[in-house]
Formats: structure tokens, C-alpha cells, sequence
């Protein structure tokens, strides 16, 4: 009786892939055979069947050899994230601080901010020192220094004199050549008698550091003396008999009277007039500072020339303006002078009978410290 047949098979060359036939049924468990029997010859390798119909699922078999490995299958697609891991670690040590960067371009500028709220008014500074004193005014004004003797003599450098103790009755006045401040004045002096009036002109004394103390004289006559000239003056007004004494610093106030005019041709006699009232002498002083006031008109109502002088100080500046002539308000300038500080300046005139006649002013308010009048 012949053994069991033993087929082995010779691993041939791998033919091309089939496509996979259906999984055919497991067939029964054959009975082991009485022994091996020798190798046979590898036969060939048969071609491959159709894929057989999946049979039912038979008994785990024998594990058999492995098989060489197969060729990579393609990239699975991605899994799941895992779980996150483990805590956070401790922070490490700061590293070394790294090299300064470069400097950035400047930016645009930005816009204006708003207006600041007006800060508090500072404190009020401390007074200035005292000014100066300015020049004295006057359309002549000299500086002579009043000398208490009354004899017909030089009265010496820079010195002036009546021929009177009681000032305001004094005749002659004797002034030196030289005034206060050593300037010749003798081309000054000279010159003082030159109207063809016989009131030459008019003389006003008044003390420099009190415009409160003052004299007035009309001058009729000079005579020339050596080192000094005489005048022949008589008293029109005073702040006092004797207002000066030895020493004091005057300030001579000087207006020279016009020439006269030439005679006119003589009128037609009038009607006889009614009687007038009685006459009033006139040779005194009209009036003073508290009936006469600046930028007001005034009318010389006497029968001869009358004299006017105004004194006034000026806190700022001011010019005064004098005018007189038969229009009113009057509008022919004979005087100007002008101020601009606490000294007293003086502006003097003459208004002929029946004229009007008024004080201007342009700037700061004058203060007027005194105003005489005097024909």
C-alpha cells in the first residue's frame, strides 16, 4: 500500500498580483500520515486560481513561516492629538541683556496743546529811584541866586538885588552879567529894554524850590553899569512883601512887551456918551488861580494893556497855548510852552484893551498853581 503522497511545492519567481479572489472555505482536518516520506522535486508553480468563494471561517491553523517583509503601504492619514503632556517647568534664569537697539527716526510733531489759563498777576515792583529834575521853562527863564544887600553895586557872580529890603516896594533891580550856572547873559540883558513901549517888559521872581513865593515888576528903563546892569522896575503883584531871603535860588521870568503900533488916522467925533460910572484905578492885580482856568475865554474889559502869566505843573505832558485878539473865542497865538514833569513852567502874555484872550492845553490835565494878571 502505497504512503501518503507528500507535494511539495518549488517556490517559483512571484508572478504578477491577481486580484484577490473570494476566501474559499476551510476544508476539514486531514489525518496525519504514517511518516515522511522523502523530499520530492519542487513541481512547478501552477498558476494562480480564481479566488475561490470565502468559506466558513475554520480552525486557527498551524502558525506557519514568516513571510518576507512587504512593500510600504501608503501614508496613513492623521491621527488624534494626544493628551497634553506633563505640568509646566519652572521659569529659567533671565538671559544677558542684549546691545542696544539703533535709534528710531523722530517722530512728526505733535499739535499744539491748548491755551494755558492766565497765571496770577505778579507782585507790584518796588518805586524807581527820582528822576532828575528837567529844565526850568519860561519863554526867557534865568537862574540867579537872590542877594539881601540893597546898594547900587555889582551884587556879584550869578547874583541878582533890589534896591529895597521890603521886596515887593522895591525900584531897581541890579543883576550881575553872569547867571547862577556861569553863562554870560549880558547879550540877554541887553536886549530887554528893546520895545519902543515905555513899559518894556515884564519881570517874574519866583523862588525855585517854592513856586509859592513870588514877586512881579513892569521894566521901564536899563542903564549899563560895569560887571552889571540896572533896571528900573516897579512892583505889580507878590505872594508877600518879602517873599525872599539871602540866599534862595530864583528863577527871572522874563516877557518883552510889543512895540507900539503905528498911530491911525483920527476918527469922526462921536455922539456925547452918557456919563459912565466912576473909575476904577487899575493899576492892581485883576485876578489870581481861583477865578481863571485853562481852556476858558476871558475879556480885558480896562482901557490899557494888561499882562498875564500862568504858572502850572503837569504829571506827563502837556503844551499850554495862549491866544488873544478881538475875535472870541480868540484864535491868534502869542505864547506856547510845554511841560512834561512836576517842575513848574510859566507862560506869560499881553492882551490889549477890550481883547479876548484864553490858555490852551493838549495832553495830560496842567495843574495850575498860580495865574496873575496885571495891567
Amino acid at each position: 500500500m502505497p504512503g501518503p503522497s507528500v507535494y511539495v511545492s518549488r517556490v517559483g519567481a512571484s508572478g504578477a498580483s491577481g486580484s484577490p479572489g473570494a476566501t474559499g472555505a476551510t476544508g476539514p482536518q486531514g489525518a496525519t500520515g504514517p511518516g515522511v516520506g522523502s523530499t520530492g522535486a519542487t513541481g512547478a508553480q501552477g498558476s494562480t486560481g480564481s479566488q475561490g468563494a470565502t468559506g466558513s471561517q475554520g480552525a486557527t491553523g498551524a502558525t506557519g513561516p514568516v513571510g518576507s517583509t512587504g512593500s510600504t503601504g501608503g501614508q496613513g492619514s492623521t491621527g488624534a492629538t494626544g493628551p497634553s503632556g506633563g505640568p509646566t517647568g519652572a521659569t529659567g534664569a533671565t538671559g544677558a541683556t542684549g546691545p542696544a537697539g539703533t535709534t528710531g527716526n523722530v517722530g512728526a510733531t505733535g499739535s499744539s496743546g491748548p491755551q494755558g489759563a492766565t497765571g496770577p498777576a505778579g507782585a507790584t515792583g518796588s518805586t524807581g529811584p527820582q528822576g532828575s529834575t528837567g529844565p526850568y521853562g519860561g519863554a526867557i527863564t534865568l537862574d540867579y541866586l537872590f542877594d539881601s544887600g540893597t546898594s547900587n553895586a555889582d551884587p556879584g557872580s550869578g547874583k541878582l538885588r533890589l534896591n529895597n529890603s521890603t521886596e515887593n516896594a522895591a525900584t531897581a533891580l541890579y543883576i550881575n552879567l553872569t547867571d547862577n550856572g556861569g553863562s554870560d547873559e549880558t547879550a540877554v540883558l541887553d536886549s530887554l529894554d528893546a520895545s519902543t513901549n515905555s513899559v518894556k517888559a515884564e519881570f517874574r521872581f519866583v523862588k525855585k524850590s517854592d513856586v509859592t513865593k513870588w514877586l512881579t515888576f513892569n521894566m521901564t528903563t536899563r542903564t549899563i553899569r560895569t560887571g552889571y546892569r540896572e533896571f528900573a522896575i516897579s512892583n505889580t503883584a507878590s505872594s508877600a512883601s518879602t517873599p525872599f531871603v539871602n540866599g534862595d535860588e530864583l528863577l527871572l521870568c522874563y516877557s518883552r512887551v510889543g512895540d507900539l503900533g503905528q498911530e491911525g488916522p483920527t476918527g469922526a467925533t462921536g455922539p456925547q456918551g452918557a456919563t459912565g460910572p466912576a473909575s476904577v484905578s487899575t493899576q492892581t492885580v485883576i485876578t489870581s488861580t481861583v477865578t481863571r482856568n485853562i481852556n476858558t475865554t476871558y475879556h480885558n474889559t480896562g482901557t490899557t494893556p494888561m499882562h498875564v502869566s500862568a504858572t502850572w505843573t503837569v504829571d506827563g505832558f502837556t503844551a499850554l497855548t495862549a491866544k488873544t485878539d478881538a475875535s472870541t473865542p480868540p484864535t491868534t497865538v502869542v505864547a506856547e510852552q510845554e511841560n512834561s514833569s512836576a517842575v513848574p513852567q510859566q507862560i506869560n502874555f499881553i492882551v490889549l484893551p477890550g481883547n479876548y484872550y484864553r490858555v490852551e492845553n493838549s495832553g495830560s490835565p496842567p495843574t495850575l498853581v498860580v495865574w496873575t494878571e496885571w495891567s
